[in-house]
């Protein structure tokens, strides 16, 4: 437990000293490495702590060769 130190000047002086805990942000528990999609996504990261680094993959990307040239497909 803490110790909190005050030092008083004056001979009226009325304080209450009482306990209180702050409560706990809840650990998110949800993926903490995503891949960024063609719609939109929510981790639900709010008010919850975080216990490690969140990692975004690189954005899927394609080439094919075909005899029109190359076919490139991002985010697919």
């Amino acid at each position: 437990m803490q110790k909190i130190y005050a030092i008083i000047r004056s001979p009226t002086l009325r304080a209450e000293v009482c306990r209180t805990e702050v409560p706990r942000e809840a650990d998110y528990d949800g993926a903490y490495t995503i891949t960024p999609k063609t719609v939109p996504q929510t981790l639900e990261t709010k008010k919850k702590r975080m216990t490690g680094d969140l990692l975004v993959l690189a954005i899927p990307y394609y080439e094919t060769s075909n005899q029109n040239g190359t076919t490139v497909i991002i985010g697919g």
